[in-house]
């Protein structure tokens, strides 16, 4: 859980690449360090068929030392470091981890603990 470095709400997004790291997208697939990346738990989809092109895909970069990019699971409707207004976000913005599954569209990982 971290705190949205621009409403300062609180919101759960999955930590894809810490400083150093390089990322882009190439459609629906993320390329972390130039390997694409497993990701079972994303899921797609869209408001009235409509995607804003920084949903789908963003240019390569690197993520800054002491820096984490983070995405919302729900990779269509989430606001997250794709965004300019949001970007990598420091260690000062994170509250909490989350340490177990209420919710998945695989029902055999509901209340199953997080590593």
């Amino acid at each position: 859980m971290l705190k949205s470095p621009r409403t300062g709400n609180l919101m759960f997004e999955r930590v894809i690449g810490v400083g150093g790291d390089t990322l882009e997208s190439k459609g629906a697939r993320i390329i972390l360090n130039g390997l694409p990346l497993a990701e079972p738990y994303a899921v797609r989809s869209s408001v009235d068929g409509q995607y804003s092109p920084w949903l789908v895909q963003f240019d390569r970069m690197t993520v800054p030392s002491g820096k984490f990019f983070v995405m919302g699971d729900d990779r269509d409707l989430s606001w997250d470091s794709r965004s300019s207004d949001f970007g990598p976000v420091g260690a000062e913005s994170f509250r909490a981890k989350a340490l177990y599954i209420c919710w998945s569209s695989t029902y055999s990982r509901i209340g199953k603990r997080l590593e």
